[in-house]
């Protein structure tokens, strides 16, 4: 996924403030890097709270083959998600897009998510009210099984239909 995204990161940033297309695909795909290093850090690594200067994952923040930063630290990650998150944020802030693509919405709660995990509460909280402002709280359609992105409180998802074959 990191590898991918990078190829459209340096694609779409060369056209960066050229058009709003080209900023809601640059912003989505910024998210999903930053989303991606987010888990993977966390899987392979103490959280942040615990040690920020243990050593992290390798960054891989162009096309893989070509710029490879060492393994750094916890910190460091967290940095470029940081980083990552943000103006992701702020590419998407307007942008009209499906629930199957990663918005505003989706954007402020990874943000929120990660924040969380930085200590920074005051800002995550920030966030994560900007990201329920990307739908409504589900009452009548609690029971339904939450596997419908109609749900008013879905805010990204994949859409499943009955023409794929899962073998």
């Amino acid at each position: 996924i990191i590898s991918t995204v990078n190829g459209a990161i340096g694609v779409l940033k060369s056209g960066e403030g050229t058009s709003d297309s080209i900023d809601s695909m640059l912003g989505q795909a910024l998210a999903l890097r930053a989303y991606s290093y987010y888990w993977l850090i966390n899987f392979w690594q103490h959280p942040y709270s615990v040690d920020p200067e243990a050593p992290g994952v390798p960054l891989y923040l162009d096309d893989a083959t070509k710029n490879v930063l060492d393994r750094g630290t916890v910190a460091g990650v967290y940095a470029v998600i940081d980083e990552d998150l943000y103006k992701a944020y702020e590419l998407l802030k307007g942008k009209t897009v499906s629930k199957t693509q990663i918005s505003e919405y989706t954007a402020a709660g990874m943000y929120a998510n990660a924040l969380m995990f930085m200590g920074r509460y005051d800002e995550a909280a920030s966030y994560a009210e900007k990201a329920t402002k990307g739908g409504t709280l589900a009452t009548t359609d609690l029971l339904s099984g939450f596997n419908s992105l109609q749900m008013s409180e879905v805010l990204f998802g994949f859409e499943m239909s009955t023409d794929w074959n899962m073998i």
